[in-house]
């Protein structure tokens, strides 16, 4: 026999904090980790569609990063890398500054092999990440030549500098990137930012949504408050979702 109060759903717990999305019946449960602090609730953003990007980033890194910049002296690549030419025909690569701020920590980089030769999109090198092993594309087509030897004790440079401490290797170009139809320039980049934005807050929410009917409170063990999105989503999750924008 089912009872009344059963019918009516589940149960919140003591001392519960229901989401403001579930009070308003848009979620069927929901419960709220972050004091109502709405503002920088990745959830909130991407239910009210708000093109606000710093509070989503924030939860990406565990420390403040410049915001995301990029700079006219080069070129970028769908998969949010850049090429710079120097005056010698040679070019450095690296992430750019928004794949900077989506990922958490890099705690090695593997690769790339010096001589090897790369196809566009090819794998360049592969970041060993807090959510686990990205791997890079090559922006162009190239003869590898050295890969950054600052990164071998300092390889979050590639998160805190990636526009310049933090490149990633150097490479001879098969033809000048600027003759590549597939990369674009500064101000394309910046827009194509802001499209992957609002579609990695969409990604985002939608993950946080179907986690909700699982997992209920986003809490971790002894109600430790979820403050990273790579802890809110799981690192696997997490991982897959920045592999997808980096490829």
């Amino acid at each position: 026999m089912t009872s009344p109060d059963s019918a009516k759903g589940p149960s919140l717990p003591t001392a519960s904090h229901p989401c403001i999305w579930m009070s308003a019946g848009l979620l069927s449960y929901r419960l709220c980790d972050r004091a109502f602090d709405c503002e920088r609730c990745p959830l909130d953003l991407a239910l009210r569609c708000e093109p606000r990007a710093e509070p989503v980033l924030a939860l990406t890194q565990g420390r403040r990063r410049p915001p995301p910049d990029f700079p006219d002296d080069r070129r970028y690549a769908a998969g949010h890398t850049w090429v710079r030419v120097a005056a010698d025909g040679t070019a450095r690569v690296g992430v750019d500054a928004f794949a900077a701020q989506l990922i958490d920590c890099v705690h090695r980089v593997l690769g790339p092999r010096r001589g090897a030769l790369l196809s566009q999109a090819a794998e360049l090198c592969v970041l060993d990440t807090e959510a686990g092993e990205l791997t890079v594309r090559a922006p162009c087509s190239a003869t590898v030549l050295t890969a950054n030897p600052a990164l071998r004790h300092e390889p979050g440079l590639v998160l805190s500098s990636p526009n310049d401490r933090g490149w990633l290797a150097e490479l001879r170009p098969t033809e000048p990137p600027a003759h590549t139809s597939e990369l674009r320039d500064a101000a394309a980049a910046r827009q194509l930012m802001e499209l992957d934005l609002r579609r990695f807050r969409r990604q985002v929410a939608l993950e946080l949504l179907a986690g909700a009917s699982t997992l209920g409170p986003t809490l971790a063990d002894g109600g430790e408050r979820l403050t990273s999105l790579s802890r809110m989503l799981g690192t696997l999750r997490y991982r897959a979702l920045l592999q997808e924008f980096l490829t």
